[in-house]
């Protein structure tokens, strides 16, 4: 359950909410969303200066569920009121799709409203033309001591990650956590995170190929009308699941490894760096916003959530999508959610 104090610290039905570090919480269920809400919540948070890296998911190709462009574009006039010159950025993808390199990757944004003219400020992909730009960044994490960050991303002064929540097939849901470790790797990082996974068929596998052209790394061919898989070549990154169309494709692995390297990842995106984050508990989907088409919504819109601690976000985030609205983590992806931790 939510604690939240008792004084109305935003001008629109918002309230402070006290984990291990503050979360601010713009309520849309009981009132419509409005733009204001946005400047509600940022003047709440602290001032990020010089050039921020604004670090969005702009949707795949088909997919409307992501983040609306009026409330990032609500974002950037307020960040640009506090002097600073913001950017929005991603980076390109692992699995096969419409934003593996950054001239597809920034066609599928001005599709979703997302450009320069549009938002106000440069739409940069972070990792480069094909998404080879990137730093080494040192950590101290369990599993990583370095971990590989786009380019733009790290050599930005401040970072706002702006994150839609909704369920995912891997971590159970995504937020601010799997935004700022998976989405501000270049496909080597994201590589290295999905590297404890792999696609495996089921018995009822006939071999009727639909997902050979689902992998670009050639690691799947047909033999003896089976399925085989070179594990050399295999990145784990889940693209050939949604291809089969008689779901005999399962990605199996070691989940609990798979979120940890995430995590830390997510370190090294915010290290020695100012950042802020926002969660939107808005469009909550079961899967992720890499699918290619709009999904059923699993949930009514909730609101938008605040803070400078990603892990304190998600929780809050998680909590109150699970709190008397008869939506439960069972609705969520498979499987089902699991803490996700980094150090601080």
């Amino acid at each position: 359950m939510l604690e939240r104090g008792g004084k109305n610290v935003l001008s629109l039905h918002s309230f402070e909410l006290r984990y291990m570090a503050k979360v601010y919480f713009h309520d849309l269920r009981e009132k419509e969303v409005n733009l204001r809400a946005i400047d509600g919540l940022m003047s709440t948070l602290p001032h990020v200066g010089g050039m921020v890296a604004v670090k969005i998911h702009f949707g795949e190709h088909g997919n409307t569920r992501a983040v609306k462009p009026a409330f990032v574009k609500r974002i950037i006039d307020r960040l640009k009121e506090q002097n600073a010159y913001p950017f929005l950025t991603d980076t390109a993808t692992l699995y096969t799709g419409r934003r593996t390199n950054a001239l597809n990757h920034r066609e599928t944004a001005l599709e979703h409203g997302f450009s320069h003219v549009s938002m106000g400020c440069p739409v940069i992909i972070a990792d480069g033309l094909k998404g080879e730009d990137y730093i080494k960044v040192s950590i101290d994490g369990e599993i990583f001591k370095r971990v590989k960050i786009a380019s733009s991303i790290f050599h930005s002064d401040s970072l706002v990650s702006i994150s839609h929540f909704k369920g995912h097939s891997l971590t159970g849901f995504g937020g601010c956590v799997k935004n700022l470790g998976m989405g501000c790797a270049p496909p080597a990082g994201k590589e290295e995170m999905h590297s404890v996974l792999h696609p495996e068929p089921s018995e009822g596998c006939t071999g009727r190929g639909d997902c050979l052209e689902s992998c670009r790394f050639g690691a799947l061919s047909i033999v003896d009308e089976r399925l085989k898989l070179d594990l050399t070549r295999c990145t784990g990154c889940g693209g050939c699941i949604g291809s089969c169309p008689d779901s005999n494709l399962t990605l199996v692995g070691d989940l609990k490894e798979f979120q940890k390297r995430m995590a830390e990842y997510a370190l090294g995106a915010v290290e020695g760096k100012m950042a802020i984050h926002l969660n939107f508990l808005m469009d909550i989907t079961r899967l992720c916003d890499c699918v290619p088409y709009t999904q059923p919504l699993i949930a009514k819109d909730i609101g938008i959530l605040a803070s400078t601690d990603p892990i304190a976000l998600d929780k809050a985030s998680l909590d109150l999508f699970e709190e008397g609205m008869g939506a439960s983590s069972e609705r969520l992806s498979i499987p089902k959610y699991s803490s996700i931790t980094a150090r601080r």
